[in-house]
This record gives C-alpha cells, sequence and structure tokens, in this order.
C-alpha cells in the first residue's frame, strides 16, 4: 500500500513533470513535433500549474493543427498567471478562425491588461473587429487609442479611414433611398432627407470638444453647409408649388437661417 502510493506521489511530482518536459524538449528540438506535444502535454497534466509546460504544450499543439488541446493550454498558462503577449494573441487567432469574435476579442483584452505598453494586442482587437464588419468597435477601441497617445500618426491615420468607410456604408444605402424618393415622390420628401442628413453630420460638430474641432471640425462643419445647400432647392420647389403650406415655409425659414450661418 506504502509502495503504490510512493509511486503514485513519484508519478505526480515536479521531477516527472519536469522529464516529461525536458523530454518534449528534446523532441521538438529534432522536429518530432507529435511527439513533443504528447510529452508536453504530459507535463502539464502531471503539474497543471507550470505555465512553462502549459505554454510549450500550446504552442506545438497549434503547430500540428491540433486547436482544441492547444486552447486548453493556453487558458490554463493565462489562468495560472501567465502574461506572454504571444499566448493571448495566439490564442485569438485560433478563436478568430472558429468565429468566435467576441471570445477573441476578450482574450485579447485580458492580454492588453496585463501587457498595457503592448501596442500589437492593442492593433490586433481593431483588426478583430474590423474582420468581423464590427466597425464600431473598431472606431471606438481606435478613439480610445487616439486620446491616449495623440501624436501616434497611424492611429488616427487608421481611424479616418474607418470614418471613411463607415460613410462610404452609409452614403451607399442613403443613394438608394434617394433614388426610391426621387422615383415615387413629392419634392418635400427630398428636401427633408438631404435636411436631416446636414443636421446628423452637424451633430457630429456639436458633440466635439474645443480641441478635437480645432483639428477636424471646420471640414466636417463645412460638409454640413454643403448638404443643407443641396436641401434648398428641393424646399423652394416645394413653396413654388405649395405656397401657402405652413410646414414648407416654416422648414424653409430654418434653412435659410442656417444657411446665412454658414456663410459667417
Amino acid at each position: 500500500m506504502e509502495k503504490s502510493k510512493a509511486i503514485e506521489e513519484a508519478l505526480s511530482s515536479k521531477t516527472m513533470s519536469d522529464l516529461f518536459l525536458s523530454q518534449g524538449a528534446n523532441y521538438y528540438n529534432s522536429k518530432n513535433l507529435a511527439m513533443a506535444a504528447k510529452y508536453f502535454g504530459m507535463s502539464t497534466k502531471i503539474n497543471p500549474k507550470d505555465t512553462l509546460a502549459s505554454l510549450y504544450s500550446g504552442i506545438v499543439y497549434q503547430a500540428v493543427g491540433n486547436n482544441e488541446d492547444a486552447k486548453v493550454s493556453f487558458n490554463n498558462y493565462i489562468g495560472n498567471g501567465g502574461k506572454d503577449p504571444a499566448v493571448f494573441y495566439s490564442l485569438a487567432q485560433i478563436l478568430k478562425v472558429e468565429k468566435k469574435w467576441d471570445e477573441a476579442v476578450t482574450i485579447l483584452r485580458k492580454g492588453v491588461a496585463m501587457n498595457p505598453a503592448d501596442k500589437d494586442l492593442k492593433n490586433e482587437i481593431i483588426n478583430t473587429y474590423i474582420v468581423s464588419n464590427n466597425i464600431d468597435g473598431a472606431i471606438a477601441d481606435l478613439n480610445k487609442m487616439v486620446e491616449n497617445d495623440p501624436t501616434n500618426v497611424l492611429n488616427l491615420s487608421n481611424l479616418g479611414l474607418l470614418y471613411d468607410s463607415k460613410s462610404q456604408d452609409y452614403n451607399s444605402e442613403i443613394f438608394k433611398i434617394k433614388d426610391a424618393i426621387e422615383k415615387h415622390s413629392p419634392n418635400f420628401n427630398m428636401a427633408v432627407l438631404y435636411f436631416n442628413q446636414a443636421v446628423e453630420t452637424k451633430k457630429a460638430v456639436d458633440a466635439m470638444d474645443m480641441k478635437t474641432f480645432q483639428k477636424e471640425g471646420k471640414v466636417i462643419e463645412q460638409k454640413a453647409c454643403e448638404q443643407f445647400s443641396i436641401a434648398k432647392p428641393y424646399f423652394d420647389k416645394c413653396q413654388t408649388l405649395k405656397s401657402d403650406d405652413d410646414m414648407v415655409i416654416e422648414n424653409l425659414k430654418n434653412l435659410n437661417r442656417i444657411l446665412e450661418q454658414c456663410k459667417n
């Protein structure tokens, strides 16, 4: 009985775990990844709190295409306090292949929390949002990065590209709506469409703080003025057709007042 207990203790000892780890390293160095994965995996099972064994087993499992065991090993590594940014990155890549976008972002955020200076992990969060077509998420994260490092030209450039991409998406839908309205409706609807589009653009300017406005607000404000100008001919036409329509008269007054402000 005592001998059996002694054997069990020996099999579960750190010494045995280290032996499997060492043999796994030998197989890895000789390019025998299948056997390396087997021995690293055994080391992890014997001593699941050994972050080194979890790290090595995760790397080799991923290399041989065994993503399920790789995920277990990487999660075990992280769960026991491992901080290597490459592990968070690798685990996120596996989750992205499985299209588990939210889980991938969660892991990357955890990696950033443990490695706040690592820019690659922060950029990978943005990339994950983009490939999963979550542009709003990418913009939100990039805005935070710009706030923390306002002189980073790359972040500013990427943020601009994302805003441009989003505006292109909106423009595509807007053109479809405009086309449908022009085919099936009165000038008033077109006027309102352009007017509301300008209002939404102006809201973006109104929401800016002074620093942001000084940097990019004037350009967006000018765009809003251009959109208000496009709406005017439609309102003018409405007034020609319905000179006694109070709604048309009131909207045209508001628009003319706004256009006067645009001149200043």
